[in-house]
């Protein structure tokens, strides 16, 4: 049997956990090597659970959440993206911590792109 070298692309950290993941475990446990690029720190989730806590009274609000600074939250997401990536098996996490929700494709992150794609020289890419 050939392994494959598979190169998973996801724009939120929480994404990794929910698209293609069983996909991803099952290459996973072939053994495959999975290489995850994360794209985002997934921020903009941040503010909307911020904004939720805020419209929720006193007693209901999560103390953990409305105390969380934004880079609180982008090292809590990428802890989960990681803990996500250990459970599915992956061999490589990246994350290019781009701005939520402003992907925009210039020259400089098709080159970064371009760039993960010739070092993972991937037989398969999701």
């Amino acid at each position: 049997m050939n392994n494959f070298n598979i190169l998973v692309v996801y724009p939120h950290p929480a994404d990794s956990a929910t698209e293609a993941s069983g996909t991803v475990a099952l290459h996973a446990e072939r053994g495959d090597r999975i290489t995850s690029v994360i794209a985002t720190n997934g921020e903009r989730h941040h503010m909307q659970w911020l904004a939720d806590q805020k419209s929720k009274p006193d007693a209901e609000r999560d103390p953990n959440l409305t105390t969380m600074n934004l880079e609180d939250y982008k090292q809590f997401k990428k802890r989960e993206a990681e803990r996500i990536a250990e459970v599915l098996g992956v061999h490589e996490l990246l994350m290019l911590g781009w701005t939520d929700h402003e992907i925009y494709f210039d020259l400089d992150r098709v080159h970064e792109i371009a760039d993960i794609i010739r070092k993972v020289k991937p037989d398969i890419v999701i």
